[in-house]
């Protein structure tokens, strides 16, 4: 909009039945009329004014006679724009804050809705400050680990459940591990959840005690992680069925990796399955990282990490690294196999890539070879590929799935609803 700001009046009822309304679009560089919250500008809805007034610079020479139905007609489009700006931030953001009675009466108070972005996405948001006496905690979630402990609870005055992450340094961590940790987590978190991307958990607020311990008050997600998911229906879920996950999967690290930022840490229980929606988020963020950074690159969980972590000299992090760890991922989808042998000490598993890196052999993940030969399994094969530049980024891993979904769907020539993840 450049540095002017412009005005448009329109009738939301008709003529001589209640207030007309306006509604002020300002631009960024005008001093007055002017309202600015961050790098957004603001939509403002005002019913308080009796007439309906028409701007037009060239007005004077306009034939009176076309101009009843010119300013109509003016009116007539913005409303119509209005509405869809409307109805877009009710479906954001629920209803504005108009209550039944202003409806009922035909006023209301002035509302502030905050505009979205030119590429329609949503508006940043704001992880609260949160006091430690303020966190009703209700339910353990998951029991407290090395690292952390996830409990359900809530926030005073806040009407919603969230997930209560406390990160505690225990006695398998040394203090400035644990440090590096925590505050890299708290780092991504907050830059994810600006976002507000549906594919990754959002921080809610973060109440931080010390140095060595804070609590990150996540968004509750209802349903299973992606392993809990495949424990109670991988084996009576259809070829067609685990395509859509994967599907989804590939969906949501390829919008991580379109900001630039590697997870570090794929796995399937780090990848939730919420309900109803059947919507895949991403969570877990403590080793993530931006992509050529040298901070954590030789992260991840030994069953998805890729060979050339086991290498004397780490490469930096990389997309490459998330990766591999989808290609095993996709291959336990479909044989509820992980990519080494669970029964063996992970130690042994370690001694056994180590020795096949350093003597130039070529490592194959269990679940991979398993497959039956085919374009799915050549998708895995490229993911796990052993030269990093070689495997395909998410976005072509994404197209490829799609396809394999589609053939599959129209072999099977019937529509198939994922079990709810209870």
């Amino acid at each position: 909009m450049g540095i002017e700001s412009f005005t448009r009046i329109y009738s939301n009822t008709e003529p001589g039945q209640g207030n007309a309304s306006t509604v002020t679009y300002s631009g960024v560089g005008e001093a007055s009329n002017q309202e600015i919250d961050g790098i957004n500008g603001l939509i403002i809805v005002d019913k308080e004014i009796d007439t309906i007034k028409e701007s037009d610079d060239n007005s004077s020479d306009n034939n009176l006679s076309d101009r009843p139905r010119r300013n109509n007609r003016r009116r007539n489009v913005v409303w119509r724009f209005f509405h869809r700006v409307r109805k877009r931030m009710s479906r954001l953001f629920g209803r504005t804050r108009q209550s039944d009675e202003s409806e009922s009466t035909g006023t209301t108070d002035e509302v502030k809705v905050t505009k979205t972005t030119s590429k329609g996405k949503q508006p940043s948001q704001d992880v609260i400050e949160v006091d430690k006496r303020d966190i009703l905690n209700v339910m353990e979630i998951k029991a407290a680990g090395s690292y952390s402990k996830l409990n359900l609870g809530s926030v005073r005055d806040h009407k919603d459940f969230y997930a209560m992450k406390y990160l505690s340094k225990s006695q398998h961590l040394d203090e400035r591990t644990f440090k590096e940790f925590m505050e890299n987590e708290i780092y991504m978190n907050r830059a994810l959840t600006k976002l507000n991307n549906d594919n990754f958990v959002r921080m809610i607020g973060l109440c931080q005690k010390d140095d060595l311990s804070s609590i990150l008050v996540l968004e509750y997600v209802p349903g299973l992680n992606m392993k809990e998911y495949l424990d109670k229906y991988g084996e009576t879920l259809p070829l067609v069925g685990k395509y859509e996950i994967m599907l989804k999967v590939t969906n949501a690290l390829k919008a991580l990796h379109g900001i630039g930022i590697i997870h570090n840490d794929l796995k399937l229980s780090n990848i939730l399955l919420q309900r109803p929606e059947m919507k895949v988020k991403l969570t877990d963020f403590r080793f993530s990282c931006y992509a050529k950074s040298p901070k954590f690159n030789g992260a991840g969980s030994l069953m998805y990490a890729a060979p050339e972590l086991f290498k004397f000299e780490v490469p930096p992090c990389n997309k490459a690294k998330d990766m591999w760890a989808l290609g095993c991922c996709m291959a336990q989808i479909v044989t509820l196999k992980t990519a080494h042998d669970e029964q063996r000490i992970d130690g042994d598993i370690m001694e056994e890539i180590i020795a096949k890196v350093e003597n130039g052999e070529v490592v194959i993940p269990l679940n991979i070879a398993m497959l039956e030969e085919g374009q799915f399994k050549n998708l895995c094969q490229r993911c796990c590929d052993m030269q990093p530049a070689n495997r395909p980024n998410a976005k072509k891993v994404y197209h490829q799935v799609k396809k394999l979904l589609a053939k599959e769907k129209e072999e099977q020539n019937k529509e198939y609803s994922l079990p709810l993840p209870y």
